[in-house]
């Protein structure tokens, strides 16, 4: 648009009008016959289609000592998948919105946000019945998804995800050498679930919300021109899915009310910076990361 100015677009468009699942073999089928599939997943039809249409714009505006840069969003989904099992019909809408502001005064550098994103699904599943008896091999595959049987209906629900994340960082130069940084961010999750077919006269519906604050601090001292020597402590969060959520052990409705979120911990050293001749770079990492009880052992990585 200007010297100053810029808006870009993307969108992006897939339709797979079906796709096969192979599945698993066992190891002596897969070294005698690795193109077959096994008997039971072509019975069931295993397969899926999918229609999904993605796009976003985003403007960015850099001016002196401040950058400004937004982004808007949206997705829709249609998916019909087969399995082992069960037949999962979804419909999905996505959206949403992050605005990013940073700037650099003096020795100190800055940048504050926002996350804003909204999920809307329409699930359905029933009992896969597979396909008709004595038509497993003979149906062609564009036609398999028009076979496959519909048992009883096992779930019809409105499920809804609505999240928030304002973050913010401030990087400090001190000095010739050392660089001190401090990060933190709030996410916020609403999951909600209307039950629509309500099996048994048992609703299940319900609300699950999910938050934390992820504070991080890194430090870094320039021990020469060309290289680098630093430490940081991070945290992090993510939430289940809505599929991991709905896949209960006893197979109702609902949200799981027992899978929590991954809250994770990290703690990284390393070094990086380039050759004398600025021909070859190289970065060298070692880290221990812990999600909620479990540890992650101090692992190395480099290149």
């Amino acid at each position: 648009v200007s010297d100053r100015l810029s808006v870009m677009g993307v969108v992006h468009h897939v339709d797979s009008p079906f796709l096969l699942n192979p599945s698993s073999l066992n190891r002596a089928v897969a070294d005698s016959l690795p193109q077959s599939a096994r008997f039971f997943v072509r019975s069931q039809g295993a397969s899926k289609s999918v229609l999904q249409t993605q796009g976003g714009v985003t403007a960015r505006y850099v001016g002196e000592g401040v950058r400004a840069e937004t982004t808007v969003y949206g997705l829709t989904r249609a998916l019909y998948n087969p399995i082992p099992g069960r037949v999962i019909d979804l419909d999905r809408k996505a959206g949403g919105w992050r605005s990013v502001l940073s700037g650099d005064q003096a020795h100190v550098g800055w940048t504050i946000g926002l996350d804003v994103e909204a999920q809307r699904d329409t699930r359905r599943e029933f009992v896969n019945a597979g396909l008709p008896d004595g038509q497993v091999n003979t149906i062609e595959s564009p036609d398999v998804l028009k076979h496959v049987q519909l048992g009883n209906q096992l779930q019809d629900q409105k499920e809804s995800v609505t999240s928030f994340g304002p973050f913010a960082h401030l990087g400090w130069k001190l000095g010739m050498r050392w660089i001190v940084s401090v990060g933190v961010r709030y996410d916020h999750f609403s999951f909600d679930v209307i039950d629509r077919l309500q099996a048994g006269n048992v609703d299940v519906s319900g609300t699950r919300s999910m938050g934390q604050w992820s504070p991080s601090l890194g430090v870094t001292f320039r021990a020469t021109d060309l290289m680098s020597v630093y430490a940081n402590v991070g945290t992090a969060f993510q939430t289940p899915t809505t599929t991991e959520l709905g896949n209960q052990p006893n197979g109702v409705g609902g949200f799981n009310p027992n899978l929590e979120p991954e809250r994770m911990r990290s703690f990284e050293v390393g070094l990086k910076g380039f050759s004398s001749s600025g021909v070859v770079a190289y970065d060298v990492a070692g880290y221990v990361m812990t999600i909620r009880d479990m540890l992650i052992p101090f692992q190395v990585a480099g290149s």
